[in-house]
């Protein structure tokens, strides 16, 4: 009796792994590798989107989130988009007891429209994207940050929180506050960016303006979080930078996986756990 009680209470026993097969399913031959970890790709896809459900539940108890309309920022990255194929089939997934409800009451597509500043952008492939996705989609064009509404007082504390105080800095506030009125919107931004003397400050000033523009339309849609689809590999290089730039104390904001700094709107990163590689 005492052996069966014994035995009862240990955990089953792993399974065993089986060389030169997938360590999910045992039974076919490995095609891909992360990690040291070898995995068949119907495997590898089930463990993906296991992974992902897990960030995305876990994002939401931490930061205790309601139920509430979402948007998926897209970029027409390889991150982005397979954030939204996985979003999509995390709301059209069945459920089973307390899981019966929904996450969120609706998910809708944003992306910024860079056309202004690049001509060679990809906008037609990246609607493509959205419309299979079976999503509303909704665009904002990168030169509409000069378009007058209280988004443009974020954009300047956006600046005023990433550029080093100086001549420069100055000079951008004056420009965003008073904008010429003679030039159109992407005459405005462009000389923006023309004042900009290295590529890092157009980088970083690119990725301020489209956090903006984001945050603006995820208010104008009444969405009460964004999703990011930052990489762990994307993470780590911002970790970097910002450090080397002296920029530590924005980390949480630019590269945490929950970011509650912008009024009215969570930022949410639930591909923070996957590297390029598994992505790809």
């Amino acid at each position: 009796m005492c052996d069966a009680s014994i035995n009862d209470a240990l955990p089953p026993p792993r399974r065993k792994l089986v060389p030169g097969m997938c360590i999910k399913c045992k039974v076919t031959k490995p095609s891909i590798s992360i990690r040291r970890t070898l995995y068949c790709k119907d495997c590898f896809v089930k463990a993906s989107i296991v992974k992902f459900r897990a960030a995305l539940t876990k994002s939401r108890k931490r930061v205790e989130l309601p139920q509430t309309k979402v948007m998926v920022a897209l970029s027409g990255g390889a991150a982005s988009s397979a954030m939204l194929k996985l979003t999509a089939d995390f709301m059209n997934m069945e459920r089973k007891g307390t899981d019966a409800e929904p996450p969120f009451t609706g998910v809708v597509v944003g992306h910024v429209d860079e056309s202004c500043l690049f001509p060679g952008s990809q906008e037609d492939e990246i609607c493509t994207i959205a419309a299979e996705s079976g999503l509303p989609y909704f665009k904002v064009a990168l030169e509409d940050v000069f378009a007058p509404g209280e988004g443009q007082l974020a954009l300047l504390e956006l600046v005023k929180a990433s550029i080093a105080p100086g001549a420069a800095l100055d000079q951008f506030c004056a420009r965003l506050v008073e904008p010429a009125q003679t030039d159109s919107h992407a005459d405005q931004l462009k000389a923006l960016f023309a004042g900009l003397t290295s590529a890092t400050d157009k980088e970083d000033m690119l990725e301020i303006v489209k956090t903006a523009l984001i945050m603006r339309l995820a208010r104008n849609l009444e969405c009460g979080a964004v999703l990011l689809g930052d990489s762990a590999t994307r993470t780590a290089v911002k970790v970097m930078a910002l450090t080397g730039h002296g920029r530590g104390l924005s980390l949480p904001l630019e590269a945490g996986t929950e970011s509650q700094w912008f009024h009215g709107v969570v930022v949410v990163r639930p591909m923070r756990d996957f590297v390029v590689k598994e992505i790809a």
